[in-house]
């Protein structure tokens, strides 16, 4: 329902004009389709799409972070980046098997992109997920390694108020 929301909302936005477009988040992260469908939403977008987060980006968040022009986190953000999670008690075997060859395809997209997106290569990504199941970075860690642009002061959450007031 949330990515219905945000796909929705581009869509009208780019409809309205060609005004850069800015995402406030705070997320746990979600599914991982919808993940990417809002990812694939943002870099589509005709409008520039900013991202800011305040709190906690976590999972599926931390990818959608990178699909904006300008990445924005606020001083005591964090962001989670993991492999995610599976499973359902109700499938059999095979169907056990077919979602773990998934699982393998969507991690691999997972490093891939935050390679592209971020000061270190999909090799790091895939290590530190195997290590640590849970990599946390505070704001400034974030920063250096290339998850957001730069951290912001909580004076700009006024500037970011009065502009989207136009």
């Amino acid at each position: 329902a949330v990515a219905e929301r945000v796909i929705g909302g581009l869509v009208y936005f780019n409809g309205q004009s060609r005004r850069p477009i800015t995402i406030i988040m705070n997320t746990s992260g979600g599914q991982v389709t919808s993940g990417f469908a809002i990812y694939d939403a943002i870099r589509s977008s005709r409008a520039p799409v900013d991202i800011e987060v305040l709190g906690e980006d976590s999972s599926m968040g931390a990818i959608i972070l990178q699909a904006g022009r300008d990445r924005r986190i606020y001083p005591n953000t964090f962001i989670l980046v993991h492999e995610g999670k599976m499973g359902s008690n109700e499938a059999s075997p095979r169907e056990h098997e077919a979602w773990a060859e998934w699982s393998k395809t969507d991690r691999e997209k997972m490093y891939a992109l935050l390679g592209d997106n971020t000061r270190m290569d999909a090799k790091y990504w895939e290590k530190i997920c195997a290590q640590k199941h849970e990599a946390i970075f505070d704001a400034r860690r974030a920063v250096k390694i290339g998850l957001a642009d730069r951290i912001v002061n909580s004076a700009d959450w006024t500037k970011l108020i009065k502009r989207n007031k136009r």
